[in-house]
């Protein structure tokens, strides 16, 4: 007999901020992308449930995509095989990630939802 976890997750924004700085092998990198198509492929991405953003850094930090600039999944699987892992200056700017990720992408007028989680 079969068994299976179902998990449902209601009303959650989702901010990946992933690190392309020049110290990740590209293997790694590519293992970080087919984590995020898993993860994407995995939830329910649409308004009333799951909101999915996605910001790259290395010494700059790059907006992939907002909380509410991809409504379905496919389009946000497509932007995640078409990024560009390959950052223009090699630091890492961690600090600067996190601040992009708390004052601009969890911002209401980028789609982050009031009181959710």
């Amino acid at each position: 007999m079969e068994h299976y976890l179902v998990i449902i997750i209601c009303s959650i924004d989702i901010v990946f901020a992933v690190d392309i700085s020049c110290s990740i092998h590209p293997d790694d990198k590519e293992r970080v992308r087919r984590f995020l198509e898993s993860v994407v492929r995995r939830i329910p991405v649409r308004p009333p449930f799951v909101q999915v953003g996605i910001i790259l850094f290395s010494k700059t930090v790059y907006d992939i995509a907002q909380l509410n600039s991809f409504i379905r999944r496919g389009q946000l699987l497509k932007v995640i095989k078409e990024m560009e892992m390959k950052p223009k200056e090699c630091a890492t700017a961690t600090y600067l990630a996190l601040e992009y990720a708390r004052e601009v992408t969890f911002n209401k007028q980028n789609g982050a939802r009031e009181g959710k989680k």
